[in-house]
């Protein structure tokens, strides 16, 4: 399977689980959808642009910022990750 294919592939899944998991609820399909997004997101390690990477690099740093200030941080980053399937940026193309 070809790498732009694996990423489409990828892409499809992280959409259609959280679907699934929006419309019946189930953590096992938000957590399916949170590991096809972080598969995604190693596949376009080389793909990135600068301004990408810098974008990126952005959202971890006020995510750890979150994270701390946080009274149970495992939670607030498992929704986040969850709510972050549909966000798919022209820019990571």
């Amino acid at each position: 399977m070809s790498p732009a294919r694996l990423r489409v592939s990828l892409l499809l899944l992280v959409t259609l689980a959280t679907l699934f998991h929006l419309v019946v609820g189930s953590l096992f399909w938000q957590a399916v959808g949170i590991a096809a997004l972080a598969l995604y997101l190693l596949t376009l390690a080389g793909k990135l642009t600068r301004m990408a990477k810098g974008l990126l690099l952005v959202a971890v740093i006020v995510s750890l910022l979150a994270l701390w200030r946080s009274p149970n941080p495992s939670q607030l980053l498992f929704e986040a990750s969850g709510r972050f399937a549909f966000l798919r940026p022209l820019w990571w193309r």
